[in-house]
């Protein structure tokens, strides 16, 4: 692990400095666009981010503008499944189809009108994360001695008959920021009321994730979803290695109502940490995933508007022309 002052060179340095040691700022941040060329994830856009900081991630615009790798001074920090990227059109929105598209990275969102099992009209997690963004585009621009990295898109989720519901999605960092936020404004459009569902399933995977990690949950009460998960309930915040056979554990929380609540996931051994903080108020449920099995290894920590459950709990309703607007914000460092 690099310390020192080689890891700082950026941060006292103005604009006007820096600009006269490179051609093109993309040297030291930006973001790149390009299409997949290859395997079942063809002509399927990227958007590539990069800061000074050692911060790099992968947003999937075909995918919600989801986020699918994370890396951290090039140490990986979300999990790619099996299934990898895919287009979205390679399932439909019923049953289990999701898992087969399902590439975890670091966020997958789930929603807008379904979370959880599936049910008669809706597949597991319901369809957003994919569908298709519409106007993406990328705004880099000085702010006084900083560079600002700005992503943005719109995404639909419409249903002749059914909803009509429209979630504008900004991702925001910067040439010296090892942190970035997501905001989400989510709108009903159709001339009825929406019952709006929406998880953000939030995924870590090795090295970050191993039995040498700690998690910090900001949790108040916690419920086992089954039997499986309660043999496990004295242990739910336990890191295990791979297991052959391992069936998923799922625990249901309720944060304390903070404005700036906050989960955080680090592992001393290689020194890294990712904070994510949130509104628990907008956000009042948090679900945990433990699935620690031989390549599929997973933890999941997932704010939301409800728990993904048979019949799921929570949700917001959302009245003609109503959005709600709601953010996360993710930091990583050394510790």
């Amino acid at each position: 692990m690099i310390k020192g002052p080689i890891m700082s060179w950026f941060k006292n340095m103005t604009a006007k400095e820096l600009l006269q040691y490179v051609g093109d700022i993309k040297q030291i941040a930006g973001a790149t666009s390009s299409i997949l060329n290859d395997g079942p994830g063809f002509n399927s856009r990227i958007c590539e981010v990069n800061t000074a900081a050692g911060l790099s991630f992968t947003v999937l615009p075909d995918r919600g503008m989801d986020i699918s790798a994370c890396r951290y001074k090039g140490i990986p920090i979300a999990p790619i499944s099996k299934v990898g990227i895919r287009n979205p059109e390679s399932v439909n929105n019923s049953g289990y189809e999701f898992l087969k598209n399902f590439h975890c990275g670091l966020l997958t969102t789930c929603g807008l009108t379904h979370i959880g099992p599936p049910s008669a009209i809706n597949g597991l997690h319901g369809p957003f994360s994919n569908l298709r963004t519409e106007n993406f585009s990328i705004n880099e621009f000085w702010d006084d001695d900083d560079y600002i990295i700005q992503l943005k898109g719109k995404i639909r989720q419409a249903v002749f008959f059914s909803e009509n519901i429209q979630l504008q999605r900004t991702i925001t960092t910067s040439l010296k920021s090892s942190s970035f936020t997501i905001t989400d404004t989510i709108t009903n459009q159709a001339f009825r009321h929406e019952n709006i569902q929406l998880l953000y399933h939030i995924n870590f995977g090795y090295p970050l994730l191993s039995p040498d990690t700690t998690i910090k949950l900001p949790t108040v009460t916690t419920l086992p979803r089954d039997e499986v998960a309660d043999k496990g309930l004295a242990h739910f915040l336990d890191v295990l290695p791979p297991q052959a056979i391992f069936d998923e554990q799922v625990y249901f929380h309720r944060p304390k109502p903070e404005k700036k609540c906050r989960f955080r996931v680090e592992n001393k051994t290689i020194g890294i940490a990712l904070d994510c903080q949130y509104d628990s108020t907008e956000l009042p449920y948090l679900t945990q995933w433990n699935q620690f099995g031989q390549n599929e290894y997973v933890l999941g920590i997932e704010p939301g508007l409800g728990w993904p459950m048979n019949k799921p709990e929570g949700g917001l309703i959302l009245a003609p022309l109503e959005s709600f607007t709601t953010s996360l914000h993710f930091d990583l460092s050394n510790i």
